[in-house]
């Protein structure tokens, strides 16, 4: 059989996530694999290169594609608070698509000791992380400030202060096997943007409740 580049990503992502990154090594997916350590070598030349192109591939690749839409979803329109949610709840999806899509009973801890390791070991990896924050954080600031100016929400707010909170809103994954992605996912998509509506909910002017009851 041709081993391909792609059937060693997915197989590695696999183990990785059923048994953890710091079981997996070479001899491991040789053996369980049942193929030629000269395929493994051909493609990466370390466990530290599959390791990196697997993070690209499946989850980085993910987190890159769904930042671009929510970008253009703001370049296109008067970004707003609710705009800005339902972008990232998507992306959300996007994402957990992507890192689960593999395995229905993945591991948490595994999937969490996978991307600590990659933060920590890796600078061009964590520098990612990190833009990908700032801009996640510059979004909320355009968002809240359009709230502001439109008089939707406080105006005594302090809105850098504010995009912090919003953006230190996580979802937490809870540790152990879960036994359905799809319930994970949904689970997990629903805490997230019900956390984010109920700070939105805090911050509304009385006006505008006001004035949504009188619509309603």
């Amino acid at each position: 059989m041709y081993i391909t580049k792609d059937f060693l990503l997915k197989h590695a992502y696999e183990l990785y996530l059923q048994d953890g990154y710091s079981k997996v090594s070479i001899s491991v997916l040789h053996n369980k694999l049942k193929i030629g350590r000269a395929s493994l070598y051909y493609y990466f030349k370390t466990k530290d290169d599959l390791f990196k192109a697997v993070l690209d591939e499946y989850v980085f690749k993910a987190i890159r594609n769904g930042f671009e839409d929510v970008q253009t979803i703001a370049n296109q329109s008067t970004m707003t608070v609710p705009i800005l949610i339902r972008s990232l709840i998507k992306v959300f999806h996007q994402i957990e698509d992507s890192i689960l899509m593999y395995n229905n009973n993945t591991s948490m801890a595994n999937l969490t000791e996978l991307l600590l390791f990659a933060y920590t070991e890796y600078a061009d990896i964590a520098q990612f992380l990190k833009i990908a924050n700032r801009k996640i954080f510059r979004l909320w600031i355009k968002a809240l400030q359009n709230e502001q100016n439109a008089g939707t929400i406080r105006n005594d707010i302090d809105v850098m202060v504010l995009a912090g909170f919003f953006c230190s809103i996580k979802s937490a994954y809870e540790s152990g096997t879960q036994q359905y992605r799809k319930n994970l996912s949904h689970s997990q998509a629903v805490a997230y943007e019900n956390s984010l509506n109920c700070l939105y909910e805090l911050i509304k002017t009385k006006q505008h409740e006001q004035r949504k009851n009188n619509i309603a």
